[in-house]
């Protein structure tokens, strides 16, 4: 490291390390920085450690951020090591909360209890779900930074009140549909606002990509790795394969993720005869090779904020179908790079599958147009960003 170039302190709040979209790129964006430029704390609010492993060794992971938010731990720890006036003073904060109407105001008096989560002077403090109440209150009042920034996801940012964006310097969202969207709720911070699109680590996935897949098949081989949830889309997928059987098509479609769905997953694809053509694999540290070798990526969800997992196929140049969802036709041009289809259009989905089941021809144009079609270069957005964090 050179000893005469200035370090800038910034630190990044976000909820857990947990196997997600959102996690994935905020671990992309940390190994993007210039360690020999930016000192980086992350503070997480839950302990869980799935790409824990995959962080630059140069950013300093902080869960002591876990404790300020688990009020009654926190004050059975205070009494335990006979704090007794650290924890009257949390619980007549806590007390006098209970007067203010404003979830805002309560929030901002029941921190008043706790000491800030840290003292150091920042340059810059990034909440990294500009949709959490939690985490934006903290970045407001237990930080000392120059600046504050949220990263907007998706949506999520109707339920908050302008009280906490008031605070904040910048807003990044992940797609021009995203901040469209923001803009249009919140238009008196259009001049703070601009577009980031998430970062991929191309090396990685290409690496990870080639390594064997011993669990390859005969099979038409479909694609979909996702977080089970409901705004994923994922329930309309065993109705999906259960049609495709009964019209005999041969197919294994391959589900890697986990999520609150996965027991009504599994009960439906028990129920529809489908443990042959479907399998739920779990989280998977490596998910690229199934995305290597599969014939088809699926994608059926209902609503993205720049969804990373197709952008991820379409660096792997797969045959891919999507719905209409923000940051599709950001990614892709409907027909050419990829099939896209209204989200509340099941039976849509289910035609393009079939499609590209049984027209190899249309599958290797979309292939094709993939290979000519060169990745954006995100460089710009990174030296951008980190300009506006040293300024």
């Amino acid at each position: 490291m050179n000893k005469n170039k200035r370090q800038y302190n910034i630190a990044v709040i976000h909820t857990s390390l947990t196997a997600g979209g959102v996690e994935k790129v905020l671990v992309n964006l940390l190994n993007a920085f210039d360690y020999s430029l930016f000192n980086v704390d992350l503070y997480l609010f839950k302990k869980d450690d799935f790409f824990i492993n995959q962080i630059n060794e140069n950013v300093n992971i902080n869960f002591e951020y876990n404790k300020t938010h688990k009020e009654r731990l926190t004050l059975r720890e205070m009494v335990f090591k006979f704090k007794i006036i650290s924890a009257l003073k949390v619980y007549f904060f806590s007390f006098l909360s209970l007067f203010y109407k404003n979830e805002y105001k309560r929030k901002y008096i029941i921190l008043k209890g706790y000491p800030k989560i840290s003292k150091k002077k920042y340059n810059a403090v990034i909440c990294y779900n500009g949709v959490s109440r939690t985490l934006l209150t903290n970045v407001i009042f237990n930080f000392n930074a120059k600046k504050r920034i949220a990263w907007i996801h998706g949506s999520g940012f109707q339920r908050i009140t302008p009280d906490y964006y008031s605070f904040f310097d910048h807003f990044y969202c992940v797609s021009q549909g995203v901040k469209k969207d923001f803009i249009s709720h919140l238009p008196v911070l259009s001049s703070k606002t601009s577009v980031f699109y998430n970062l991929l680590n191309k090396k990685e996935i290409l690496t990870k990509a080639n390594m064997p897949l011993n669990e390859r098949s005969k099979e038409f081989f479909i694609l979909t790795v996702s977080r089970l949830s409901e705004e994923k889309g994922v329930m309309l997928i065993p109705s999906i394969a259960e049609k495709l059987k009964n019209q005999k098509y041969s197919f294994r479609w391959i589900l890697i993720g986990d999520g609150p769905l996965n027991n009504a997953l599994h009960i439906s694809i028990k129920s529809k005869k489908l443990d042959d053509e479907l399998i739920m694999t779990g989280n998977l540290q490596n998910p690229y090779n199934y995305m290597k070798c599969c014939d088809l990526y699926v994608q059926p969800s209902f609503t993205e904020g720049y969804c990373t997992t197709t952008n991820e196929a379409k660096l792997l140049c797969k045959p891919i179908i999507v719905t209409n969802v923000n940051g599709m036709d950001e990614q892709f041009t409907n027909g050419e790079t990829a099939v896209i289809v209204d989200k509340t259009d099941v039976d849509a989905l289910f035609i393009a599958i079939k499609r590209l089941i049984d027209d190899s021809n249309f599958r290797f144009s979309l292939v094709k147009n993939l290979n000519k079609d060169n990745q954006i270069d995100r460089n710009n957005d990174l030296a951008s960003l980190f300009s506006y964090l040293i300024k």
